[in-house]
Formats: structure tokens, sequence, C-alpha cells
């Protein structure tokens, strides 16, 4: 997986956390990482997709929320928690490419496309 590095997912991931009155320590167990781990990544240092996907489980978000912010926090949908441990890796699997690219918007149809 690519590594994210985006200091605003830190600063977002910290703000969740915050406002779920989280510690690190939580979070990390709900990850599966260490409490070092989530104070890095709160700082600014990058991660992974799926460990990103890991973060924002554990904060209830999303990970598109996390890496690009928005006015409102947006929760996971409750259709995620019907996934078995395959659908959710390809959900995973496709919004990673999705953020791996950078989409554009075409002029002609309104449809997203690839750069």
């Amino acid at each position: 997986m690519a590594a994210m590095e985006n200091p605003e997912f830190g600063r977002r991931a910290k703000e969740r956390r915050d406002a779920l009155g989280l510690s690190q320590k939580h979070v990390a167990e709900r990850v599966g990482v260490s409490q070092p781990a989530i104070a890095k990544i709160e700082a600014g240092g990058s991660t992974t997709t799926t460990r990103g996907f890991a973060l924002a489980r554990a904060l209830e978000t999303t990970l598109e929320w996390l890496e690009f912010g928005s006015g409102v926090v947006p929760t996971i949908p409750r259709e995620w928690s019907k996934l078995d441990e395959i659908g959710r890796a390809k959900a995973e699997a496709y919004i990673s490419g999705l953020l791996a690219h950078t989409l554009t918007s075409s002029s002609e149809d309104g449809r997203f496309k690839s750069d």
C-alpha cells in the first residue's frame, strides 16, 4: 500500500479523537497499532491506506474526511457493517484506487475521469 502523506490528515484525526473523548491508547488498540504510532500520525507523519481505513473506522468517520476534510464529519454508512471481510477489502481497494488518482470533472458529461 502507498503511504499517505498529509499533515491535515493527522490534525483531523486528533480533532476527531478529541471529539469522541478517546485517548491515543484507546484508538491505538482499536486500530491494532502502538500509541506512539497514533501520536506520529497525529503529528503529521505518513500512514498507509490500510492503516488509514482502520483509523477512520476507529474514529467512526471515513478515510475521505480524514484525508480531504469537509465542513461536516461524515460517519461510516450502516451498510458497511453488513459487509463481510472480503466485501470490506474490495470496497477499501476500490476507494484506495480512487484516492491514488487525481480526479477531474469532465466538462462534457459531468462524470469523473482519471488524469
